[in-house]
């Protein structure tokens, strides 16, 4: 009710009802405006890849209209993992401190400095080529050939760069193909959107691995929310829901695995882990009260059979502790206390 509220007073009520529709259905209608793609026709079938961050997320949808609102109707129940771009940034910096944390001179400010430039630029300009070295600020560390550092910067051969993206690129392209397989018609375009998504690499390395007859699209500001696109759009209805692999072996506990960061109010959180963050808790409950025969069972990548299960994580905070619990189903399956030092 706050998204309507918000958009009535931002005048989008002016000339017609507001209706809402999904996030995957309007990034993959924007997709389709923005990429203008020749040879998708209505009926035709097409597979979003939302790349993000943290998590890369893909349904299939088919092309009910094209003009003059595009419309859209899932066809098959979205699927994801954690292998967003965060992922990527653990493997560099990992990368970094193994080759420089024991040099005099290495410290925040230079892992940080060094991030940075992994951040903004050679993750959304590094295509792939082995001969493309990458040049990484690293202010403080002398030069040293040995490690490929010279007035404070440091070389990273392509072929090093490229066995950084490749497990998480292998993912992806896992995800991609499980959800073109699963589609019961011939899937003509797949659709990247998100910061992820905008990766040229990735795009190259899904283009190589996909179908030949099948479009590997990146729509420019694929990341970006396109609201007036989807004002008129008429909703479909239909249920999907993300399954997540919780727990390896015998399925009896989940284990999750809770982090604390001080920083100032206005500061905002890192995109992925470091240093500062720290172990808070860990929550451990007892799954024997779930009938087993009632959760859902998927492949997983290494084609053994998982459960899975989708659980909440409610935090209840007192003025001398906190305690969390995993709840499943409206039940309470177990918590943890956690006493403020």
């Amino acid at each position: 009710m706050t998204t309507l509220r918000c958009a009535e007073n931002a005048g989008f009520g002016e000339n017609g009802t507001i209706r809402l529709i999904s996030e995957p259905e309007a990034a993959a209608m924007h997709a389709l405006n923005a990429s203008n793609p020749h040879g998708l026709e209505v009926g035709d079938t097409v597979v979003l890849c939302d790349a993000g961050g943290g998590t890369v997320d893909l349904i299939t949808f088919s092309i009910a209209e094209r003009e003059p609102t595009p419309r859209l109707k899932e066809e098959a129940s979205g699927d994801g993992s954690l292998c967003g771009s965060t992922f990527l940034n653990r493997r560099f910096e990992k990368f970094l401190e193994s080759r420089l944390s024991s040099m005099p001179g290495w410290g925040r400010d230079t892992l940080d400095e060094a991030m940075q430039r992994f951040e903004t630029v050679i993750k959304r300009t590094f295509c792939g080529d082995v001969t493309q070295d990458s040049m990484i600020p690293v202010p403080g560390i002398a030069d040293d050939s040995a490690i490929h550092v010279h007035r404070g910067r440091l070389r990273v051969r392509g072929q090093e760069m490229v066995d950084l993206f490749k497990p998480i690129l292998e993912e992806v392209h896992y995800l991609v193909d499980n959800q073109v397989r699963t589609s019961k018609k011939r899937v003509k375009a797949l659709f990247l959107v998100g910061g992820f998504g905008q990766s040229p690499y990735l795009r190259r390395y899904l283009c190589d691995a996909l179908p030949q007859d099948m479009e590997a699209l990146a729509p420019v500001d694929g990341w970006t929310a396109v609201g007036d696109e989807i004002r008129e759009a008429e909703p479909i209805e239909t249920s999907w829901q993300n399954y997540r692999l919780c727990s390896y072996g015998n399925f009896d506990s989940i284990r999750v695995n809770l982090y604390e960061l001080h920083t100032p109010v206005a500061e905002e959180p890192p995109l992925y882990f470091d240093r500062r963050v720290k172990k808070h808790a860990v929550l451990n409950p007892n799954l024997d009260a779930i009938e087993k025969a009632r959760m859902p069972v998927r492949l997983g990548y290494d084609n053994q059979e998982y459960y899975h299960i989708g659980y909440e994580i409610h935090a209840t905070y007192f003025s001398a502790h906190c305690e969390y619990a995993l709840w499943y189903e409206g039940r309470n399956h177990g918590g943890v206390r956690v006493d403020y030092a």
